[in-house]
């Protein structure tokens, strides 16, 4: 649910049309490339984290809870 709230798709949304037209570019740059890739990890795993902080999962039991529900129940497998 999270990933489709407008607290999350709002931030990556800007942030994809803040950076898309360096991708659009005929040089490649992947220099550049690499640093807004890095950025936009920081925004996702940042986003991740204050929802985490903000329903009292930390890091560590998210990670867990991942790994048992895709054992279980493969690749779509609901977690929170």
């Amino acid at each position: 649910q999270y990933l489709k709230s407008p607290a999350y798709t709002y931030p990556v949304m800007n942030f994809i049309d803040d950076n898309c037209a360096v991708f659009d570019q005929e040089e490649e740059s992947k220099h550049e490339f690499n640093a807004i890739h890095q950025k936009f990890v920081e925004l996702v795993f940042g986003l991740l984290e204050a929802f985490l902080q903000e329903i009292g999962v930390s890091s560590e039991e998210f990670a867990a809870a991942c790994d048992t529900a895709v054992k279980a129940g493969g690749d779509r497998a609901f977690v929170f």
